[in-house]
Order: C-alpha cells, then structure tokens, then sequence
C-alpha cells in the first residue's frame, strides 16, 4: 500500500487550520493566508525531496523567501487594504530568484536571512502586546498578535533549517540535508496536529504594559477609565464593529497609549478585552429580555461573524448564545422555588 509523503501530511493538517481560520474575520484570513503559503512549501519540499522533481528545485527557495513578506503583509494589513508601498516587500523574493538562476550554490542562506529578517520583524511588531495593534479591530486584536508571534517563531525555525541545509551542502555535499528536512518535518507534523486538535482562536492575550518612565498617576488613570466607562455605557461605541482603540482614542480625545495603559493598570485587562465584555454583557441582556434572532443580537452588540461571537460569549459564560437563552427558558420562575 502506497504511503503519502511526511510533508503532505503536513501540507493536509495546514489546509485544515486554512479552512478554520477563513470563517473568523479579518485577522483568520490573514493568517489563512499565511498558513496556504505553508501549505505550498511544504508540498514542494515533498517534491523534492520525495521525488527529486526538477521544477519544485527551482521553485522551492523562492516561494520559501516569499513565506516572510506574505505573512508581514498579510498580519499586519489585515483587515486594512493594500498600499502601494507594500510593493517593497517583492524585493527580497527577486533576489533570491536572480540568485537561484546564477548562485544557486548560496541561495539556501540568503532564504534564511530573508525568514530570520522578517520573523524578528513579525515578533517586534507583537512584543508591543494586543493594544499594540492600535489599528484593528478590536474583535481580530487577538487572533491577529498570536498570529504575528505563530508566523514570527515559524519563520526563525524555517532559518535554523535552511541554514542547517544550506552547511550540509557546504560541509558533506549535502549527506545530512534530507535527514534535516525530514525532522523538521516531523516537528512540524507534531505541532500541526496538537494545533488540528487544541486550536482555540483566542480572545485576545492580556500583554503587561510598559514600563512607564515614572510612577503611573492613580487619579488620572482612575479618570481615564472613567471616562472609557462613560463612552462604552452612554454612548455605546462598543457596537460600533470597526472600533479601533485609534478611533476610541479620538472619541475620548486621548492618547491611545495612555488609554491602554490606564486600562492596564486599573482592571488588569486589555483594551480589546474590555470592549468585548461591554458587547458581550449587552448581547445577555437582549438574550435575556428580547426574542429577537441571535444574528441580530450578534451585529446590534458590535460583532462581525458568528465565530468570534460564540467564541467571545463562551469565553464569558461558558455557552454558546443558543444554550444560554435555552437555560433562560428553561428556568423556573423567581418565586417558585
């Protein structure tokens, strides 16, 4: 019986995370999108490595240069549209193809240099923490900071890889070179299939703020908390499905910095949590004294697609929208008991 190579196994468990991730909103496509590229590469590197397939030779150092640039663009423009300066990006993969037509021999380290460079990148941009990401909405803050940190580590061990390939070559003509790809292969089917079986697209991590340069003013973050309470409860901004903390740091005529460190140091939470938890407790209170539908409810509260908001509700109350309104109907009356 005919066996499938490792990396298409591993090309199969990452189209598996793709089709889960597109369902959830801007951020899941972007890092769908990162995931599909994966997938491709490892399809290559079963090409040839498993078959010796003259295009995937060529193909292959390529489409894993442009692995790094892909993920940038795709984390941190997600949700946002393309911009003409994006095209920068397109440089490092035509070097490294005009490399691999007249220096084939080095091409290996300078797909590691291209991954190491824009892996560093992917985890600066996330070590900022959720109320980094000031432009998102807050519904993709966090699936879009894990992504930046699941790409950002994958494009530093894709580095030690490539190099340890490209030295093989160098140093035994290549002897250990499949024995590498294959145990990185298998660590990545490892991994895959805990993340297959456990994924949780998350709620968004709670990031300790910065250091402040001095002692935080309790009054005037006590103030400014207020302030965010009295824009959430009055106005109710958090049904607007586009807010950014940029644009709540408008409405509240704020710095964003100063509104999410505030937040950070009275409740211990993040701003996107936070906002969450208004458009969550809202969405119990329509369950719980209307009848309406709960998409209507979903949208009305300020959130975009089902997933992140079953997700975001069974963070909260461990149901789902649907069984929380059951339990509510299937409640004695107060009194009765």
């Amino acid at each position: 019986m005919p066996s499938l190579p490792l990396p298409f196994i591993v090309a199969l468990l990452l189209l598996v995370l793709v089709v889960r991730l597109v369902p959830t909103g801007a951020a899941g496509r972007g890092l769908a999108g990162f995931f599909a590229v994966c997938a491709a590469q490892a399809v290559m590197i079963g090409l040839r490595w498993n078959y010796d397939i003259l295009l995937s030779r060529a193909l292959l150092p390529v489409l894993s240069a442009a692995a790094g640039p892909l993920a940038w663009i795709c984390l941190t423009r997600a949700g946002q549209g393309l911009r003409r300066r994006e095209a920068r990006h397109a440089v490092p993969v035509l070097l490294v193809l005009g490399l691999n037509i007249v220096w084939w021999q080095e091409v290996d380290y300078a797909v590691a240099l291209c991954c190491a460079s824009y892996g560093v990148a992917l985890l600066r941009r996330a070590h900022a923490g959720p109320d980094g990401l000031t432009k998102v909405e807050f519904t993709d803050v966090g699936l879009l900071h894990r992504g930046m940190l699941i790409a950002g580590s994958i494009l530093l061990l894709s580095t030690v890889v490539e190099a340890a390939v490209a030295l093989s070559f160098d140093l035994g003509r290549g002897a250990r070179a499949s024995g590498i790809v294959a145990a990185a292969q298998m660590g990545a089917l490892l991994m895959l299939a805990l993340g297959v079986a456990f994924w949780r697209v998350p709620a968004g991590a709670v990031a300790a703020p910065a250091a402040p340069p001095s002692p935080p003013d309790v009054s005037a973050d006590a103030a400014v908390v207020a302030q965010i309470a009295t824009l959430m409860r009055e106005r109710h901004l958090y049904r607007d499905a586009n807010l950014t903390l940029d644009r709540l740091a408008k409405r509240a005529g704020l710095p964003a910095r100063q509104i999410s460190g505030a937040l950070n140091r009275q409740l211990g939470r993040n701003v996107s949590q936070i906002v969450n938890q208004y458009r969550i407790d809202d969405a119990r209170r329509r369950l719980e004294e209307s009848d309406d539908a709960v998409t209507a409810i979903m949208l009305d509260c300020g959130f975009q697609t089902k997933s992140n908001f079953n997700r975001e509700f069974r963070r909260v109350t461990g149901l789902s929208p649907s069984d929380y309104r059951k339990t509510l109907t299937a409640a004695p009356p107060r009194g009765t008991e």
